[in-house]
């Protein structure tokens, strides 16, 4: 599999977890240095971006 796959099928599943709200398959799937930062700034680490997509709360 060519690294462009790579990164789109990992984007895939970042998706697919997101929209079912599959902390699961997120926790799986993200790094544990993976660190979300939003527009304004703010820092979300991997734990609390899981918790925020499960408990549907998130409007990225």
């Amino acid at each position: 599999m060519e690294e462009k796959e790579k990164t789109e099928n990992c984007y895939r599943q970042i998706y697919d977890g997101m929209v079912r709200k599959d902390g699961r398959l997120l926790l799986e799937v993200l790094d544990d240095s993976f660190v979300l930062i939003h527009m304004t700034g703010m820092r979300q680490f991997k734990e609390v971006f899981i918790y925020t997509i499960e408990g549907g709360n998130y409007h990225g």
